[in-house]
């Protein structure tokens, strides 16, 4: 575990501390320990910043904030935003021709990153967020786990395509509206609000959303909200994507036909799985398809089967890109077109009808749009990265790299 960082300021004594260790050092020791660190920055910074970045991992550009004695760091709070850190690795991938070692992304990603991360809390939070090693001649190069990246293409291909015929696509999510005060856009004053917590599931499409105030969040109350409000207001076939949170992800037992099924019963199956066979098939043979068809390892939800025995499709959102969806945006959008509430009399449920109804519909599709055309440039780059990774990981293995060795060279986590 990671020692906890202080909450207000990090001082310089440890800087300093660094400086003076250098200061004490012969010509031959000071040139010796920041040699590849000087191939690697130039003559960008002084000898002392770049010692003192390879003792305490901090890049040089942080630590020229800190020459002075009385100068302070503030510790930001922002987390680190797996978005950004994607799209800088996709960059090195598709424009600087090259893939990056830590060091390398560490660097490009100055002024992106909280502003006190050294390069060894940075490759933690890259394994943590689902990043990984590739070894190419005892050198380490970043990339995505292709089991992620291939979830993500997946989940893009299937939501553009539904986005391309016209159909319907919802996004689920929850609201927890408990804040008593809150300040306006339109007008900066303080609007009512019930003490009693709401807590809402609700679906969010390109024209509106269908909700529902629930006493919990829970699996019971997650499939009551699918089964009285979301499926009947679906006119046509739709999508439904669904986020993977504990309370819809209730796993559901299925029983696939055993070789003692009725060929009725095989058939239907595969029917429902819309598996192709031929009426003409002996029992031997379909069950044979059905085992073929059949992933064990496949995670089956409650709340998905629900939605297919409908009619309708279900598909869970990866955790790489769980906020770039329409709902993120539903506050903001909400904000912009809320009206103030003064009426102490008005229910925590009259507030949320309040909400979803003063919804501006072409704001909402402007929105969705957007949503969707970063899916489509996601699975651009996606589709650009698996072409050129092949021949990138052989330009790497032959290239002289000059520079910084990582100071952080993986142990684990790497192929």
């Amino acid at each position: 575990m990671e020692p906890a960082q202080p909450q207000e300021h990090v001082k310089s004594e440890l800087i300093q501390l660094c400086h003076r260790i250098y200061r004490k050092l012969d010509a031959n020791d000071r040139l010796q320990s920041i040699a590849s660190y000087k191939k690697h920055y130039g003559d960008g910074y002084s000898d002392c910043v770049l010692y003192t970045s390879n003792l305490t991992g901090m890049h040089p550009h942080v630590l020229e904030q800190l020459k002075d004695d009385s100068q302070e760091m503030k510790i930001s709070s922002e987390e680190m935003d797996r978005a950004i850190i994607l799209k800088e690795l996709t960059d090195f991938y598709l424009n600087k021709q090259i893939m990056p070692t830590t060091r390398d992304l560490f660097d490009a990603l100055q002024g992106k990153l909280p502003f006190h991360m050294d390069i060894a809390s940075f490759r933690k939070h890259l394994a943590l967020m689902d990043f990984m090693w590739k070894n190419v001649q005892n050198r380490f190069f970043v990339i995505e786990r292709p089991e992620v990246s291939y979830e993500r293409y997946k989940f893009l291909k299937l939501v553009l395509e539904y986005h391309e015929n016209n159909r319907p696509i919802y996004f689920i999510e929850e609201l927890v509206y408990a804040v008593k005060n809150f300040f306006t856009k339109s007008t900066g004053q303080k609007a009512y609000r019930p003490k009693d917590p709401a807590n809402v599931v609700y679906a969010l499409s390109k024209k509106g959303a269908l909700y529902k105030s629930v006493p919990e969040y829970c699996g019971k109350e997650f499939n009551n909200f699918l089964c009285d409000v979301l499926i009947p207001n679906l006119k046509e076939h739709s999508l439904i994507v669904i986020k993977n949170k504990n309370y819809c992800s209730e796993k559901a037992v299925l029983f696939n036909p055993t070789f003692a099924s009725t060929i009725r019963d095989m058939k239907e199956w595969l029917d429902r799985n819309y598996v192709p066979y031929d009426d003409g098939m002996s029992k031997g043979e379909l069950y044979s398809l059905i085992q073929k068809c059949t992933n064990k390892d496949q995670n089956t939800y409650f709340a998905d089967s629900i939605i297919k025995a409908h009619g309708h499709n279900a598909v869970r959102i990866p955790a790489s890109i769980e906020q770039l969806a329409p709902t993120t945006f539903f506050f903001e959008l909400v904000q912009d077109t809320f009206v103030d509430f003064n009426d102490e009399k008005l229910s925590a449920q009259g507030v949320m009808f309040q909400i979803f109804n003063t919804i501006d519909e072409q704001r909402l599709a402007h929105m969705y749009e957007g949503v969707m055309d970063e899916y489509k440039s996601l699975l651009q780059n996606d589709i650009k990265v698996d072409d050129v990774l092949d021949s990138l990981i052989a330009k790497m293995a032959t290239r002289n790299v000059e520079g910084a060795e990582d100071s952080d060279i993986p142990s684990d986590g790497e192929v």
